[in-house]
């Protein structure tokens, strides 16, 4: 029985106008330990991620993290990803923005890293039908979505290994479904069960696994840095996927996207991870929402119904918070402004495409619009933009 095989990758974000004390504290926990476990398992590969500002943070305040992640690219080990380069949420900028937004960062992997990247990442995974030409007019070839997206649209988990084709009218993009499963438990279960766990996918007939996931999880997220590093969770993890090559190989998006055909078409609907569904609720009926999903927890149908039980869709923040929508019109209002190519290369445009980051938008378990620093940011940028405008 052939090896099945795995992508592994970690997505590194922190929110425009966050504070620099948080951001070193996130390197210092999280991106600079993570990576030195990585370089000790030279079997291994992964797929990495930064948004723009952090990437550009990391290369002012700590060029030998990037020296260190430039070797394993050159390498081959690792495979960067594009994106937005602010980390925007796709479906509610203007297009034009959003291919530039993408040019931007893969311009900065590029130069950085030394690597023209052919996958994307969706920031909170949020997916809409149209997106597809969009990202294959920006040079992207490839995403990764959660497997619920692949649920919602009528999939079953037997059927979701290798990639998909997602098209609108005449282009098409290639996506990845994200394993749940393994997002879960990753990285709070004993490392022994996460290789059980990928064991009885190869057991099943996958061919793939994906895993991709906030870098933040292992080790600036509440009480993980003592169990990812201190009590040596990522160390045996990483033993176990090299020391176990009958069960398991590492790969990338490329490799794979490379070697073999897709496994199929999806027509994908507007979706993000579940539990962004039920945030995205008003508060009386998201109340609602987890009476039934708890209710259906204890018959032991919720993981049955759960393509089926679905809240709300991101664009409802902007419905749910007047803050939010005031914020998101005021950008419109002024991208519109930026209409001749002359003007988006001023410095002003900048400061618009940064004033689109997502996270003041809406709010998730550990931060959002309801931040006033975050908030005090997009806005500043925004006046900057119109600034440099007049």
């Amino acid at each position: 029985m052939k090896p099945v095989q795995l992508i592994l990758g970690v997505h590194l974000h922190q929110p425009v106008g966050n504070f620099q004390e948080v951001l070193e504290d996130s390197y210092q926990r999280a991106y600079r330990p993570f990576l030195e476990v990585f370089r000790e398992f030279p079997d291994l590969r992964m797929v990495w991620h930064a948004s723009g500002s952090l990437f550009q943070w990391l290369c002012d305040r700590h060029p030998e993290y990037m020296d260190s992640l430039r070797e394993l690219v050159c390498a081959g080990r690792v495979e960067p990803l594009t994106g937005g380069i602010y980390e925007p949420i796709f479906p509610v900028i203007p297009p034009r923005d959003r291919q530039e937004q993408i040019r931007r960062l893969s311009e900065r992997v590029r130069e950085e890293l030394g690597f023209e990247p052919q996958g994307v990442w969706l920031a909170e995974r949020v997916w809409e039908p149209g997106m597809a030409g969009d990202l294959e007019a920006a040079g992207v070839r490839y995403v990764s979505l959660d497997d619920y997206h692949f649920f919602s649209s009528g999939l079953s988990p037997g059927e979701l290994d290798g990639y998909f084709m997602v098209e609108d009218l005449d282009r098409a993009v290639a996506a990845f479904p994200i394993s749940e499963p393994l997002r879960y438990l990753i990285p709070w279960a004993e490392a022994w069960k996460v290789l059980e766990e990928v064991r009885r996918m190869r057991d099943q007939g996958n061919r793939l696994v994906v895993m991709v996931d906030d870098a933040e999880k292992f080790g600036s997220w509440p009480d993980t840095h003592q169990w990812v590093y201190e009590r040596g969770w990522l160390r045996e993890f990483f033993r176990l996927l090299q020391a176990n090559p009958d069960v398991v190989t590492t790969t990338t998006f490329q490799q794979y996207w490379r070697e073999n055909p897709p496994h199929g078409r999806a027509a994908l609907p507007v979706a993000s991870y579940a539990e962004m569904g039920q945030w995205a609720l008003p508060p009386a009926r998201g109340i609602q929402f987890e009476s039934w999903r708890n209710r259906f927890e204890r018959e032991g149908v919720y993981q049955e119904l759960k393509p089926f039980f679905r809240g709300g869709i991101w664009r409802n923040f902007l419905v749910k918070y007047p803050e939010g929508n005031y914020l998101h019109k005021r950008m419109l209002w002024l991208s519109r402004a930026f209409d001749t190519e002359e003007k988006r290369r001023l410095p002003a445009y900048d400061h618009l495409l940064q004033a689109q980051c997502n996270d003041v938008y809406w709010h998730g378990v550990f931060g959002g619009l309801y931040l006033p620093h975050l908030r005090h940011a997009a806005y500043s940028h925004l006046l900057r933009a119109q600034q440099g405008l007049e």
